[in-house]
């Protein structure tokens, strides 16, 4: 008998849609900061609050993320932004944010992060 591991990862579309389903920073130089949004929006139209958005497991010591409204006429919802500056070679950028709103049934959502500090050469 043999035992793999695999890693999965799916895509569940409720009355939130998330444009990914994880912040992909790529490869960031050290000393570089990076940015990666991740815009939610309600799929029955209705307006809806971000009520706060944190890290969790972040693996970049300033790393931060915060939420900006999307005006109503621009399409409303919500840019889920991240940012930060690793400063190590070969790093790896990682962790999740956990984004908590007001919609009922889906008051957490929580998306990774993926990412690698390496140098040019």
């Amino acid at each position: 008998t043999h035992t793999a591991r695999i890693t999965l990862s799916a895509k569940v579309i409720g009355t939130l849609h998330a444009s990914s389903t994880m912040f992909r920073v790529g490869i960031v130089p050290p000393g570089e900061t990076f940015t990666s949004v991740v815009k939610l929006i309600r799929t029955d139209g209705k307006p809806f609050e971000v009520l706060s958005a944190t890290l969790s497991g972040s693996t970049v010591e300033d790393m931060a993320v915060k939420a900006v409204p999307i005006a109503k006429d621009n399409g409303g919802g919500c840019s889920i932004v991240l940012t930060g500056t690793p400063q190590d070679n070969e790093q790896r950028i990682g962790g999740e944010v956990r984004i908590f709103t007001d919609v009922p049934g889906e008051e957490t959502l929580v998306i990774r992060i993926g990412g690698v500090a390496r140098s040019r050469s």
